[in-house]
């Protein structure tokens, strides 16, 4: 049962909650938003109990029944001392024999407190005081110990071998733990690192997958594809040319589209390939958005095919988002004027479908209202201040919104330098790895369309890096690299008549000399 649903519900839950002035802040509201992340609020539900001058006395995340809920706010209560006060005073050291099963409990608060707030290092230490002052405990911190050292492997700040020690503790009480074991693994699982490691982590999560059901097929696939190296595109280029079927030409036609390679995504998706309704619907939605980033980008691409494309996926797609997703699409690839008329009726189709799906449909009906002030209405000042408004209040102070910005900028025109101002403040204002790839993906698709493909570069490996399972900015990465020595190359020949290598003193001072180039 949800929070909001047992306050309703529950009269004892009613009754605790008047030992306080209860306030729910709503991520959807951009008010809401800028205070939880003052907070440094993430994840939901998370209970913040403050003080009247706002000074926090304890955090946590998470709600399961309300007897549970009850106690531990009931304990935070009877201890209205500052959080960091009570960290800095707990010693274990000093926990008497007698004392020591409810010091645990405290350290145990400590340590949700602590992941809450994301100071996974911090949390980590505290569950480890519980579990040595009460070793009953440890099958009750074993979890939380083993998501704070994940994410402490992913942000660079602990080794994989912590992770492999603490995943060890935890308890198999439940069938399903081994699914769990098996993604938390996947996901911190270095590129570098060999894949056979993970075989004991996935393998027993497999039968678990076994079935039809939707999201079955998608976990397994996805945790078996962990088991095998990411395939470099000229591999999956080899495996459809040796069997050209659907399930070789989606994989080829989705890692080049990572690589922003779009005409060959749509040279690939006309080569005759029997597909069964599911693959072709597939198959219609990566056309599309290939040939809008394309066009969007100016590749040497027809609008003229925008219009098949848009009824070749409304023929597939009939849940009722569809006529939006094909407006914001037709948006992306017609911006330029190419066919007022067609986007002007997809524009208006897709608004009226959003007005009633709701919801679901408010950032793309966002979108289509900045689409149709900037091609169809001429006025790029009220799409700017359209975007602005969208964004919310504070939106220059959020790096998300910051590098949202940024690539708005980028795409529409706006202003390149301005566009590397407000990324460049998004990667100085990015906390958590989630942010950091964000905005140094944004950083690198500015710094790139200014013809500045080493710096670009860098910053899309910092953001793959911050990330990994990310697999599209590796790809990405791939082709600019590939670009920036074939530049690198371009210039020592026009410089020094030769390629690096051919020729001079030595091959090593030519490598040597090549590789200053790329930097």
């Amino acid at each position: 049962m949800s929070f909001t649903r047992a306050v309703k519900s529950d009269r004892k839950l009613k009754q605790a909650l008047e030992a306080v002035v209860h306030v729910r802040l709503d991520q959807s509201d951009p008010a809401d938003a800028r205070q939880l992340r003052r907070l440094n609020v993430d994840g939901f539900p998370t209970f913040v109990l403050q003080t009247a001058r706002g000074e926090e006395i304890e955090r946590w995340s998470g709600f399961a029944k309300s007897k549970p809920f009850i106690a531990r706010l009931a304990a935070a209560l009877a201890d209205p001392r500052l959080l960091e006060q009570k960290i800095a005073t707990f010693d274990p050291a000093a926990v008497a024999p007698q004392d020591r099963a409810a010091a645990a409990l405290r350290a145990k608060s400590l340590a949700e407190s602590l992941q809450a707030a994301n100071r996974p290092l911090d949390a980590v230490t505290f569950y480890d005081h519980a579990a040595r002052l009460d070793p009953r405990l440890e099958p009750a911190v074993a979890w939380g110990r083993t998501i704070c050292v994940r994410e402490a492997v992913l942000e660079g700040r602990a080794p994989l071998s912590d992770l492999e020690a603490a995943v060890a503790k935890v308890p198999r009480t439940s069938k399903w733990t081994a699914l769990s074991i098996a993604r938390v693994m996947v996901e911190a699982w270095p590129e570098n690192r060999d894949r056979a490691g993970l075989r004991p982590y996935v393998e027993p999560a497999l039968p678990l997958l076994r079935g039809s059901r939707s999201w079955k097929v998608q976990q397994r696939r996805e945790l078996e594809a962990a088991l095998r190296p990411v395939p470099t595109i000229a591999e999956l280029q080899a495996a459809y040319e040796q069997a050209p079927n659907a399930e070789t030409e989606e994989a080829l036609a989705l890692a080049l589209s990572d690589a922003q390679r779009y005409p060959e995504v749509l040279a690939l998706l006309r080569r005759p390939v029997e597909r069964d309704a599911r693959q072709e619907s597939h198959a219609s939605g990566t056309g599309l958005k290939a040939l809008a980033l394309g066009l969007e980008r100016g590749d040497d691409l027809a609008a003229a095919d925008v219009r098949p494309a848009v009824a070749h996926y409304l023929k597939g797609h009939k849940e009722p988002l569809a006529p939006v997703v094909t407006a914001y699409w037709a948006g992306r690839a017609l911006g330029r004027g190419q066919d007022d008329a067609f986007l002007a009726e997809q524009i208006e189709a897709g608004l009226a479908r959003a007005e009633k799906v709701g919801d679901d449909a408010r950032r793309y009906r966002e979108a289509l209202l900045v689409r149709k002030a900037l091609s169809l209405e001429k006025d790029r000042e009220k799409a700017r201040r359209l975007t602005l408004e969208y964004l919310g209040e504070g939106w220059d102070e959020n790096p998300s919104s910051l590098a949202e910005y940024a690539q708005f900028l980028r795409r529409n025109g706006y202003g390149l330098e301005e566009a590397e101002r407000h990324a460049g403040h998004a990667v100085e204002l990015a906390a958590d790895r989630y942010e950091r790839a964000s905005a140094n993906d944004a950083l690198a698709d500015v710094l790139y369309a200014q013809g500045r493909v080493a710096e670009a570069c860098a910053a899309l490996a910092r953001a793959a890096d911050a990330v990994p399972r990310w697999v599209h900015l590796r790809r990405k990465l791939e082709r600019w690299d590939a670009e920036a020595k074939a530049a690198a190359a371009e210039a020592h020949t026009a410089a020094h008549g030769t390629l690096p290598g051919a020729g001079g003193p030595t091959g090593d001072e030519r490598s040597r000399e090549a590789r200053r180039d790329v930097r």
